[in-house]
């Protein structure tokens, strides 16, 4: 799978929390090892179920669990935005995929 990964890969909407880095590169390294956790690329190669399906047409691999991070969504009212709410999010790392054979 790591041949995908190559820089014309799609990037994902990743703004750059150094939180969410380092949450997740941690639960890289604590499930794969410290190789696996250099090669994270939260814009290339760790997107949620749904983006590796629908954007990419890969799948999750049966029984693996997701990496856990927050994201802020901003709530607007009129066009302005008035605050933020906390959202926990799914990811999956490459290494949790499998091509989807019809």
């Amino acid at each position: 799978m790591q041949e995908q990964f190559k820089k014309d890969m799609p990037l994902t909407n990743y703004k750059g929390s150094a939180e969410n880095y380092l949450t997740v590169f941690e639960q890289i390294k604590n499930r794969w090892g410290e190789e696996a956790a250099r090669k994270y690329d939260p814009r290339r190669n760790c997107r949620t179920y749904s983006s590796w399906k629908n954007e990419l047409g890969l799948r999750v691999k049966r029984g693996e669990h997701a990496l856990k991070a927050v994201t802020f969504i901003p709530v607007e009212k009129v066009g302005e935005v008035t605050g933020c709410y906390k959202k926990a999010i799914n990811l999956f790392f490459y290494k949790q995929l499998e091509k989807i054979i019809f």
